[in-house]
């Protein structure tokens, strides 16, 4: 196998003009991030004895915590026993299951020389679209990178589950050659406490899709147990996430910890009481809606009600605060025992949760894709309000991924997989003129006619003055004819070619899967089918954190 990289410019692949503008350096967002994504902006602060004063101890142990509620997985071993579904006896796990480096990360989080490189996402089934995944690699690499340039330092890269979102519609669904996968439950509230009952029923038609190869075999075992009845959504997502990137040192974590909420009260309380941070950031978004749309509009409350299946709104209602679309409700007084006593009830929310989580962490950088960038460009001021170094935000890696036989019709039809970012009529049309150009172009032809009316307009100027604006309106009248005959030639040549024109369509609907970005509908499950473990090892090797290109990796099979 040998992959060709191939970048273009983010702008080329349509992504938001404010994530444009924050990697160009727009001076105009220079006061909302404190220092941009390049290495020297780390060189920067270490100069300047940068250091996260977090409670470590805290950490530390509720991640050891979490880890160790899993049951039938040995985090220390670096492998994992599993019964085969053909067989009772026990079979050792697939390499990539966890390993001692993750339990090192945690102990490393323990020394104040150790920085976290974070990015989160939502617990979707089978970990969701492609570029979850990305993300999660982006986010290893920088640590990497940043281990590599600063040895008197440790970086540990850190999976934020998304484990207090309520948003069930948007992770219970996947997209695996082609066929969706839908997840039958009527569960509530927050995601990561619900059990996985029902997941297993799509399991047989998983195996149906993926066919019988060791990779197959590896990926069903691995799914097999990771969404075993007695497991949480939550349990599920960490097992997955450990068993595919634990070799890499990624440690996950869960915000929905009461341990860890009950550090978390006086900034939660100060949002209740004082509505501090709605204020803070819609000072900031009206600054930034006058060059964009802001991505997320703060709330007099950031915080959500959670206990069993509820996750509502907190709301003002006069004196009291209400729990929307329930008869609970407090007075300050109760708000504040409330929190205090129960901290677990109580659920951060879009705007709350980024400071939630750097807080909690010893984070230098995040890592997000373009939603993510656009909203945290908003919360730089509420960070420094509430006492919180404000991270060095990074754009993960983009790829569009273009395997052997779709590179092989790419060629057969002239086409690049860049062209593949036209629409799709801009698309034909580009493809029909670079083929029929000369044949289909009408420039000459209007150029000789523009030739003939200009003295043609001289002449009738020298009568008459007056009579150039006849000539000139003729001359509208007749190339507007040659446009209808070049639209013509060009609805004829089409048609002449609709074969070729065909591929080039079926070619973009796969590259672009439901008119979407392909790392936003597919899932990694067939490229992992594909090249293994090769396909991680692969992004790795082309990714490039602070480089600021959209990357196009080509399967150029053995050539």
């Amino acid at each position: 196998m040998k992959i060709k990289k191939n970048t273009i410019e983010f702008s080329e692949a349509g992504f938001p003009q404010i994530v444009l503008d924050y990697i160009a350096r727009d001076k105009f967002l220079d006061n909302f991030y404190t220092l941009p994504p390049e290495i020297e902006s780390f060189e920067k602060l270490f100069n300047t004895g940068f250091k996260r004063d977090v409670d470590r101890k805290i950490l530390t142990d509720c991640l050891r915590k979490q880890y160790a509620v899993i049951e039938d997985v040995d985090w220390g071993s670096g492998e994992f026993n599993y019964t085969s579904k053909n067989s009772s006896t026990k079979k050792k796990g697939h390499p990539n299951w966890p390993g001692p480096k993750v339990s090192a990360n945690i102990d490393l989080l323990e020394k104040e020389n150790t920085y976290t490189v974070t990015t989160g996402h939502q617990l979707n089934l089978f970990t969701g679209p492609l570029y979850s995944i990305y993300k999660i690699i982006t986010t290893i690499l920088l640590a990497e990178r940043l281990a590599k340039k600063f040895p008197q330092n440790n970086f540990v890269p850190v999976f934020w589950m998304a484990t207090e979102d309520h948003d069930l519609e948007e992770i219970k669904s996947v997209n695996i050659f082609g066929k969706k996968l839908d997840w039958d439950t009527d569960q509530m509230g927050a995601t990561g406490r619900m059990s996985t009952a029902g997941i297993n029923t799509l399991l047989d038609e998983l195996d149906e899709l993926m066919g019988k190869t060791p990779e197959a075999e590896y990926l069903l075992e691995l799914f097999s147990n990771a969404y075993g009845e007695k497991r949480s959504l939550g349990e599920s997502t960490r097992l997955i996430m450990d068993s595919l990137f634990g070799k890499y040192g990624l440690v996950c974590i869960d915000g929905d910890d009461v341990v860890l909420k009950k550090s978390f009260t006086k900034i939660m309380l100060d949002d209740i009481l004082n509505e501090t941070n709605f204020s803070i950031i819609d000072s900031t978004n009206l600054r930034l809606s006058e060059h964009y749309k802001t991505q997320v509009n703060p709330r007099e409350i950031n915080l959500f009600y959670l206990l069993g299946s509820i996750r509502e709104r907190l709301v003002r209602d006069g004196d009291l605060i209400k729990v929307l679309n329930t008869d609970i409700s407090f007075t300050q007084e109760e708000i504040t025992e409330a929190i205090t006593k129960n901290p677990e009830q109580f659920s951060p929310n879009v705007v709350l949760r980024p400071l939630y989580q750097e807080f909690l962490l010893p984070g230098i950088a995040m890592v997000g894709g373009p939603a993510e960038v656009s909203y945290w460009l908003e919360f730089r001021e509420m960070f420094l309000h509430h006492g919180v170094p404000f991270p060095i935000l990074f754009l993960r890696n983009s790829v569009m991924w273009v395997d052997e036989q779709q590179n092989r019709k790419l060629r057969k039809n002239g086409m690049k997989a860049e062209d593949m970012f036209l629409e799709t009529n801009d698309l034909i049309r580009e493809f029909v003129t670079r083929h029929e150009g000369e044949n289909l172009s009408m420039e000459q032809e209007r150029r000789a006619i523009q030739n003939q009316f200009e003295a043609l307009a001289l002449k009738a100027a020298a009568v008459d003055p007056t009579l150039k604006s006849t000539v000139d309106a003729e001359m509208q009248r007749v190339q507007n004819a040659l446009d209808g005959i070049g639209e013509k030639l060009m609805r004829a040549q089409k048609r002449k070619m609709e074969t070729n024109i065909n591929q080039v369509r079926s070619l973009r609907e796969k590259l672009f899967p439901d008119g979407q970005m392909q790392e936003r509908f597919d899932n990694f499950i067939p490229y992992y089918l594909k090249y293994g473990v090769n396909f991680f090892h692969t992004l790795k090797e082309n990714f490039e954190p602070f480089d600021s290109h959209f990357i196009i990796l080509t399967d150029d099979g053995d050539s």
